[in-house]
């Protein structure tokens, strides 16, 4: 095969693989901080900003998923994933998601800034977890807003 029909086929390929990416351009922009005892996750460009407990890993872009699982994103349109091992259970932040649904996860919509932000916690997370993170989620809000 010649050097022209080979880089004719090598180009879509690579733009069907850096096109597909299942993180949100806006992911780049997560900023993960302390609060106290607790993990502060914030997006300026979106006035987003959260708490929640620190012994999360987060993932903002593909490279750092595939450091904490192997397991390909159970959505699209991902700005942040978190996973915890102790009990094993992960959750997502999502930007402006299309219908997203998985029989997995309990999902939780909020307005931000004009901006639909949808929680999707593993339904595999204690009933404590889960309050705690929805609360915490639901608490989310930008300066502007009461």
């Amino acid at each position: 095969m010649n050097t022209k029909k080979y880089y004719l086929l090598l180009l879509p390929a690579l733009l069907f693989l850096v096109g597909c990416s299942p993180f949100s351009k806006m992911a780049s922009r997560n900023q993960i901080g302390k609060e106290d005892a607790l993990v502060l996750i914030s997006n300026e460009p979106l006035k987003l900003r959260s708490v929640t407990y620190a012994d999360f890993e987060f993932a903002g872009n593909r490279q750092e998923l595939k450091k904490i699982t192997p397991e390909k994103p159970a959505f699209r349109d991902v700005l942040l994933y978190a996973r915890t091992y102790h009990p094993p259970y992960d959750y997502y932040l999502l930007l402006n998601a299309k219908a997203p649904s998985h029989p997995d996860y309990i999902l939780k919509d909020t307005l931000i800034a004009g901006n639909k932000i949808t929680l999707a916690i593993s339904k595999t997370a204690s009933e404590e977890d889960v309050k705690f993170i929805s609360r915490k989620f639901a608490a989310l809000k930008s300066p502007a807003q009461p």
